[in-house]
Order: C-alpha cells, then structure tokens, then sequence
C-alpha cells in the first residue's frame, strides 16, 4: 500500500507523543521506517539492514561524530567488498574514497552525513566503480571539489541530498559507446556551483528522474551525449550549458515533464550553447517554463521543439545554420521575443493565455 506524505506526516507525528518531549531517538524513526511506510523504497532500507551481504561501518570503528576522522573505518569495510550500511551520523573523511565494482553504499537518508575536508587526487572526493549504487546519504564539502565522481557504467545514484562548491556529480565514462546508463534517481543538489556535469568523453546514456537542482549556479553542465531528463526541477542562476565539443558525438537531450525557472533574466541562464556542434536535438515535453532562455550562436545544425508545454516567460536568441525552433501545443502566457538570425521556425496550434496580447509569436525571422 503506498500512503501519501500527508498520510505518512500523520503517522510519523503520531509516533511522538506530548510525553515524550517531541524527542526523536533513533530507535522511534527505525520503528517508523518498519511499521508505518510501506514502500519499495523502505522495503530495501529493511532488506539492508538485516542481509549478511551488508557490513556496518560502525563495525570497523566509525564514530559518526562530526570532529573524529572515520575514514580508516570506511577504507576497511569497502575493503571487504561486500555492501557497505552507514547510519545515522556525522562522518568526516579527509582522504579518497573508492568502491569496488557492484558495490553498494547506502545510509539512513538525511541522517546519515558523509562530511568531505581537505584536498583530493584530482580533486574527487568519491570515485564510483562499474555497477555501483551510492543511495540515501547526505554528501557535502565546501572544497572547490567534485563530490561524486562517475568514470564506469551501471551506476546508480539514489536519494542523495549533495552540496559542493564546485561539481556535485561529474559523470566522465571514457571506455566506449555502451547501451548501458547511468541513473540519477530522486537526487536532490543544492548550492553548489555545478549540479550535475557531463564530460566529453562520457557515450554513454544518462537518465536523470525526478530530482530537484536548486540555487546552483549551473544546473547542468552537457558536453555531449544521449540525455534524458525526466520530472525534474532545475532553479538556479543559469539552467542548463550545451557545450559539445566532441564531434564524434551528436547530442539528443529530453527534457519530459519538467520544471525550469532561471532566477535572473539574461539571455544566457536558460539553454546557453556557444561551442561548434555537428547537430543537436533537444526537446522538451510537457514541461513547465517559467523563465528560460534559450541563445545559441556559433555554426550550429540544431532541433529546439516544445511540445505541451505551459510557458511563462521565453526569450530566443538563436544564430546559427539551419537551426529549426518547433513549437506545438503550448500554452504560451506572454510573448515570445525572438532575436532570431539563420534559422527557421515552425509552428503548429498554440494557445495564447492572455487576450490583451497582441501577438503571441514572431513569425519571421529577423
């Protein structure tokens, strides 16, 4: 039976009684997650806790305390290669962490705190093998660092809250074209300077669902490859960069279902693509735009479709060659301005939710 957050909220409070003291105890939250949520999600916390294949880090001495380094507790017990259960706590670690290939390293959601301090190889605090899965921890530094960083295919993130100041995830598969993706699941980035980046070198597909990239000042960062964005909130100072400069690639990214809102109105801070590209397709379905950009220059061949889309405010700045904007059952709730030279556009039936408009659309290109 899955129960809404409404349903869940009354169930949780009722587990806190005036006579306690409003006080949250481990044990009281462990009793919540058994005996009120049933869900896939919580299903698997459960699984965790109890199947020999998991380790505690506790177990090899991690203290969860915020000042104790944990980091030779965390260096032995993704040394037995075996899945790795971190609970609640503040756990500092001042050296590289590296899991093993098929390798899971999972905590207690919000609870649990991997705290990064000092400097890095190459400057990653996290390095994922192939077929690894990092969910529900709470990752932060305030190093100029890359949080999580993805070099390998099957890799899962899942309900991970991450702060950095500079790469929160950085995803660079290098070995070749594969039809196997990389997922991020119900992530949630904040304040950082780049949510989610995308290397060059990266064929592989990346599917990104149901996250929230929030006050960064990129949410992402695309230099080539099969993209998927799916029920996803990107808020932020500049939305989304389209930087391909790999020619072996030709870029195909959907945005379905999504909410976008830049929180300046600069012609760059929506799409901003200013690199060469042999071609690119990017959609966006359904989505909800409630200020956005989009300004591409340079030699572009490219496809910008918006189909069932409800938009708000859009401002094009498109120079290129044979570069097709499409537009298609929107609801569009101002005008669309153009500064439009090179490249064509197509509109089907759209709806004008102001009547005082007087136009809707520019339909020449200057």
């Amino acid at each position: 039976m899955q129960l809404t957050k409404a349903e869940l909220l009354l169930q949780l409070a009722s587990l806190f009684p005036d006579n306690n003291s409003g006080q949250i105890t481990p044990q009281r939250v462990r009793d919540y997650l058994t005996n009120v949520l049933d869900s896939t999600y919580v299903k698997s916390e459960i699984t965790i806790q109890q199947n020999n294949e998991f380790v505690n880090v506790k177990d090899y001495g991690a203290v969860g305390d915020g000042t104790t380094e944990d980091q030779a507790a965390f260096n032995d017990a993704l040394a037995t290669r075996k899945n790795v259960y971190v609970p609640e706590g503040y756990y500092l670690l001042k050296e590289q962490l590296t899991t093993f290939p098929n390798q899971h390293l999972v905590g207690a959601g919000v609870f649990t705190n991997l705290i990064f301090e000092g400097t890095f190889p190459d400057d990653k605090c996290l390095i994922l093998s192939e077929g690894a899965k990092l969910s529900n921890i709470h990752i932060k530094t305030e190093e100029a660092i890359t949080l999580i960083s993805i070099e390998n295919v099957g890799i899962v993130l899942d309900s991970l809250l991450l702060k950095s100041a500079a790469k929160a995830v950085a995803i660079a598969y290098t070995t070749g074209a594969t039809n196997t993706p990389v997922y991020v699941h119900s992530c949630t980035v904040y304040e950082s300077d780049t949510a989610i980046y995308l290397d060059r070198d990266n064929l592989a597909p990346v599917q990104i669902n149901h996250c929230l990239l929030n006050e960064n000042a990129v949410g992402l960062d695309l230099h080539s490859f099969l993209v998927g964005i799916s029920d996803t909130t990107i808020i932020g100072e500049r939305l989304i960069l389209l930087r391909n400069d790999n020619t072996e690639a030709n870029p195909v990214i959907t945005f379905n279902r999504c909410k976008l809102k830049a929180t300046s109105e600069d012609p760059g801070t929506g799409v901003n693509s200013e690199v060469n590209n042999t071609s690119y397709v990017l959609t966006f379905n359904e989505c909800t735009i409630e200020q956005m950009s989009v300004k591409m220059v340079s030699n572009h061949h490219a496809i910008v479709q918006f189909t069932r889309c409800d938009i708000t405010s859009m401002v094009q700045a498109l120079t290129g060659t044979e570069v097709v904007a499409k537009y298609n059952d929107n609801v569009l709730r101002s005008n669309i301005f153009p500064d439009l030279v090179g490249f064509t556009v197509e509109y089907g039936t759209n709806i004008q939710y102001d009547e005082g408009l007087e136009r809707y659309l520019i339909k020449t290109a200057l």
